[in-house]
């Protein structure tokens, strides 16, 4: 997840995660709907020319019709979750960006979805108080974290908790490639805190644990004006255009 000097702010987050979903999303309606189709068209085709017949078989025909197209709706968009959970992070990613608006009127410098060579930075925040990777985690279920690991607990199952086991290490690795990249660029050297912005209920709000910051969405802003002064203006400034902000 390096930067490069080209490196663009899009209009808005999420671009990438919304456009993996749309392809992973093309990609299964073109493998499991024509089938679907061939059964359930003449079905729908048939009840409409069934509608021409006497009451009480035409209303009926036409009724089954009718559900068998509404049917057909609610299958096209029962999309596997694995599927829905890139729209779900592109969801969480617009969150930050709304949260982090107001930064930018007050002299932070604040770039989303970049790409570079290790994959995508969800968003990257440079102000007086350092420079800050944030990653943003739609997550459904309630979050606690310990050793630097989140466990997602869902309300309505807790027997299906997970953990997000890999995800400090790849923060971790992506900090230090991004702080190489930065300080290549502009002669700054500073460290790259990385955070888990969490968009799910998060008792703790914020916490750091084994090298990363937890915060919850709605209080990331707040935490950033909270955290103390590392870097003058002029870092300020360099890391800002490095980061095409």
């Amino acid at each position: 997840m390096t930067l490069s000097r080209d490196a663009l702010r899009r209009p808005r987050a999420g671009g990438y995660a919304q456009a993996h979903y749309e392809e992973l999303l093309k990609g299964w309606r073109r493998r499991v709907l024509p089938r679907l189709r061939l059964v359930i068209w003449p079905l729908i085709a048939a009840s409409f020319i069934g509608f021409a017949l006497p009451r009480p078989w035409g209303w009926g025909i036409g009724f089954l019709g009718g559900c068998l197209y509404g049917f057909w709706l609610n299958l096209r968009d029962a999309v596997p979750r694995h599927i829905e959970q890139w729209r779900d992070g592109a969801e969480g990613e617009r969150w930050t960006e709304r949260e982090l608006r107001p930064l930018e009127k007050s002299g932070w410098h604040v770039a989303h979805d970049l790409e570079g060579t290790f994959g995508n930075v969800d968003h990257i925040v440079v102000g007086r108080a350092g420079v800050f990777l944030l990653d943003s985690k739609n997550w459904f279920g309630e979050v606690s974290v310990q050793g630097g690991i989140a466990t997602i607990t869902p309300r309505d199952n807790p027997d299906a908790a997970w953990a997000a086991t890999g995800l400090a290490r790849r923060m971790r690795g992506a900090s230090r490639a991004n702080k190489e990249a930065l300080q290549s660029l502009t002669g700054v050297r500073t460290w790259i805190q990385p955070v888990v912005v969490v968009w799910a209920p998060f008792e703790e709000q914020h916490v750091l644990s084994d090298g990363i910051a937890f915060v919850a969405g709605e209080v990331l802003r707040e935490w950033l004006l909270e955290q103390p002064t590392k870097l003058d203006t002029d870092s300020v400034s360099a890391l800002g255009k490095a980061i095409g902000s």
